[in-house]
């Protein structure tokens, strides 16, 4: 079946996803990028600051102890906004084809820091139908409630939807309730796996 809604992660499928690379350099411990990127959407800091329970302050701290982060909470907090790389015109231009043809809908888990640099500086909501910030509505990905919300938002039905993200993680939960879903590093994929 061709897809009628496409729901997108924004980053490492729409901007580039730097988190990885500053814990690289500042983590004591050496862990791959597949095993970072698990402990970080199972961290309960990240679950509590991307859903909006907990203050900049506190997530840094907990982090930096969580993966034994070698930094202090004022420099993690001059770089964190610099975790999410540029809009480039290229995706853009995908960004319009794509929703020229198909229902576009954002489902990020995001936070009030990353949320208001790609709405105030990118103004990400003009290339999409729906937005969907874990931050504001309290949900976060791997979660199925986030899908559940999201489709149940959209007025689409799981068998029109394809989905796509950078986390094996959030794929699976999407496939288990029944999204067809795509491990995907960018929107040239997305653009590839559709034509």
């Amino acid at each position: 079946m061709t897809p009628k809604v496409l729901f997108i992660d924004l980053g490492g499928v729409i901007v580039e996803n730097k988190t990885f690379d500053f814990f690289k350099t500042y983590s004591v411990d050496s862990l791959s990028k597949e095993i970072f990127s698990k402990r970080w959407l199972l961290s309960k800091a990240v679950k509590d600051f991307e859903t909006g329970k907990i203050n900049d302050y506190d997530f840094s701290y907990r982090i930096i102890d969580e993966f034994k982060l070698n930094t202090s909470i004022y420099n993690f907090g001059l770089h964190f906004p610099n975790f999410i790389g540029e809009l480039t015109n290229s995706t853009k231009k995908i960004l319009k084809d794509l929703k020229s043809k198909y229902k576009l809908v954002l489902v990020s888990n995001s936070n009030f820091i990353h949320r208001e640099i790609v709405t105030k500086k990118y103004n990400i909501e003009t290339y999409f139908d729906f937005v969907f910030f874990s931050d504001v509505i309290g949900l976060l990905k791997p979660d199925k409630e986030f899908f559940e919300y999201a489709i149940k938002e959209t007025k689409s039905k799981k068998e029109e939807i394809y989905f796509f993200d950078d986390s094996k993680l959030n794929i699976d939960s999407a496939n288990s309730i029944g999204i067809k879903s795509f491990r995907v590093d960018g929107v040239v994929e997305i653009s590839s796996l559709l034509n």
